[in-house]
């Protein structure tokens, strides 16, 4: 089953898709049910990958699930929160976000662009905000944009190592993957949803 995200390609134009995505092609270490559960999560996503890059951190994800240890949870997360900044990074790259109209450098980052830059990018691309506003009628991408800014922080914070999150049954295990693959689900459907309406 081929799955896809529609993210802003590079220079703003719409529709573009960033690659394919073979779910099949993907050889999970989990238990069954785990492995039932990563392939499910799987299909929810629909995140097609431009990069080979892409799909290994996905697999590797995935596959921290099947694995003993204290720190599966904490790995698991830690890789799907480097995949969606790596997607937003590749989506967003720098010298097109910082040539943007609406950009403008945060001078609490090394290079001026925040996290908030690239998601709006991905989303919005060199459109100004006045276009959005006025010609497309979506007064609330600020809002949108918050609230992406939230699932990644609730993503990040399941790769913390904290004493709650290293002692875990399986049963506590499958609830902390739900909640991190149900944040990166809610970030690539709201991403994508945003730019299909742009």
């Amino acid at each position: 089953m081929l799955t896809k995200l529609l993210i802003r390609p590079r220079g703003g134009r719409s529709g573009a898709w960033l690659g394919q995505f073979n779910a099949t092609h993907i050889n999970l270490t989990l238990g069954q049910h785990m492995k039932d559960l990563a392939t499910v999560y799987k299909e929810r996503i629909t995140l097609v990958f431009a990069e080979e890059f892409e799909l290994a951190l996905l697999n590797a994800a995935l596959s921290n699930l099947g694995k003993s240890g204290l720190l599966r949870v904490n790995n698991f997360a830690y890789a799907l929160s480097e995949l969606i900044r790596h997607v937003l990074q590749n989506s967003s790259p720098d010298e097109e976000v910082s040539a943007c109209d609406w950009f403008k450098a945060d001078p609490t980052s090394s290079s001026g662009i925040t996290q908030r830059h690239r998601i709006k990018y991905a989303v919005q691309g060199e459109l100004s905000d006045i276009y959005v506003s006025k010609q497309l009628g979506l007064d609330d991408l600020e809002e949108k944009i918050k609230e992406l800014l939230e699932s990644i922080d609730q993503l990040n914070g399941y790769k913390r190592v904290e004493p709650n999150r290293i002692f875990l049954s399986d049963a506590e295990v499958e609830t902390l993957a739900i909640e991190c693959l149900e944040a990166t689900l809610g970030i690539v459907e709201k991403i994508s949803e945003t730019v299909k309406e742009i």
